[in-house]
């Protein structure tokens, strides 16, 4: 049985005090449901879970709406409700759902939002199969991407969630001399900053062709079915073995993408599913504050 169903059978005046918040709920999810070619990342993650900026998204259902008929990020299945969680957004909340039957995909973006440091920052590079249109590059591109890092030995190297061309790249940041990073901004900063270095040790540019830099990155998702989805291709042998202090010249005003198809306004391009999913969450929660009184309603019953 699950974390969630031992807490299901437990005796109701016990159960008060064994109540899973949401960073119970993803460290059963990660126990629960390892993937055999992430499990070594997935150990790295489990230490720092507590204060570890992560995200899971949900599997779809039948939507819910506010008490003011807007759409929210619930879903419903008429017993079960159910969303995404985000820590440290959602730290607090004690969800009455089993995230681990529910979910779609976990990731991190590999900020550490309370000792306000960089445990890694990755870049996403996605192949132009299987994308929606203006997103992605060509397999001739990832190839050299892959080449460019092979010989560099504080970057990490894996398979994309599909398990295609796509590529995912880690850099492991020293936490003993990493400077104060106050918020995701600076960790954005941060991969700004050691994406700009790995161009010039490489002489490539990174920021044309990567589709995400320093967000999520899934490490865990349903749809990883490809024995490739998340394959390990190269293994780092050092962390980022140079100075972060500079990281606040790469502020950026702007979206926190850098691929050019997203140039412009955000919608300018159509997304694929999974960053259709991550993209409606990250929008729908800026507008959504989960009351109380509309979690009581909607889960009595459960």
């Amino acid at each position: 049985m699950t974390d969630f169903e031992i807490l299901l059978n437990t005796p109701s005046y016990v159960k008060r005090q064994l109540r899973m918040n949401t960073i119970d709920q993803f460290r059963a999810l990660l126990n629960s449901k390892k993937h055999p070619n992430t499990d070594d990342l997935i150990q790295r993650i489990l230490p720092h879970l507590q204060e570890l900026e992560c995200q899971a998204n949900v599997i779809d259902g039948t939507l819910v709406n506010d008490k003011n008929g807007k759409p929210t990020v619930m879903r419903t299945n008429g017993k079960q409700t159910w969303w995404p969680l985000r820590t440290p957004k959602h730290n607090a909340s004690e969800p009455r759902f089993d995230l681990c039957e529910y979910y779609a995909a976990f990731g991190s973006s590999g900020y550490l939002y309370e000792s306000k440091k960089s445990l890694y920052v990755a870049f996403d590079f996605d192949s132009i199969a299987g994308h929606a249109a203006g997103v992605g590059i060509s397999d001739v591109q990832l190839a050299e991407i892959q080449e460019r890092v092979s010989q560099v030995p504080w970057v990490e190297v894996r398979q994309s969630t599909s398990g295609g061309t796509g590529l995912h790249l880690y850099v492991w940041i020293n936490l003993d001399t990493c400077p104060k990073i106050e918020d995701r901004s600076d960790h954005a900063s941060v991969a700004r900053l050691v994406l700009d270095r790995l161009s010039k040790e490489v002489e490539f540019a990174f920021k044309d062709a990567a589709d995400k830099i320093g967000e999520i990155i899934w490490v865990l998702a349903r749809r990883a079915t490809n024995p490739n989805s998340f394959k390990l291709i190269k293994q780092n042998t050092e962390l980022y073995p140079y100075s972060l202090t500079d990281f606040k010249l790469y502020a950026k005003a702007t979206k926190s993408t850098n691929h050019p198809a997203h140039a412009g306004t955000f919608d300018a391009v159509e997304l694929d599913d999974e960053h259709k999913a991550q993209s409606t969450y990250t929008n729908c929660s800026r507008q959504l504050e989960f009351r109380t009184s509309m979690l009581t309603d909607t889960h009595q019953g459960t």
